[in-house]
């Protein structure tokens, strides 16, 4: 089993994203952070279920689709390590996929 780490950027996301949702609706925002989370925590069983991420083309980053969201995350040895939740309408730069 593999040890899931958020980074500290990929924190930041979830705050962010629940601060717009929860302006329309509290529940609704928790309700997708729960969402994001949960389906970000079985990559500690499966850590290959996530597809490559197309603008990368490697092996190691990989991405969940979580509703409107990409759960992006990192494969370094044992280690998942989610490095950025970013909405699926944006593609990714490097910056926004820096190393843990």
């Amino acid at each position: 089993m593999a040890r899931l780490i958020w980074s500290a950027d990929s924190r930041a996301n979830l705050r962010s994203i629940h601060r717009r949702i929860s302006k329309d609706s509290e529940r609704a925002a928790d309700a997708l952070i729960d969402e994001i989370t949960s389906s970000a925590g079985r990559l500690s069983e499966f850590p290959l279920s996530g597809r490559i991420v197309p603008e990368f083309d490697q092996d190691d980053i990989r991405e969940l689709i979580v509703r409107n969201y990409r759960v992006v995350y990192q494969l370094i040895g044992d280690t998942v390590g989610v490095v950025r939740v970013h909405h699926g309408a944006r593609l990714l730069r490097r910056s926004d996929v820096e190393q843990l």
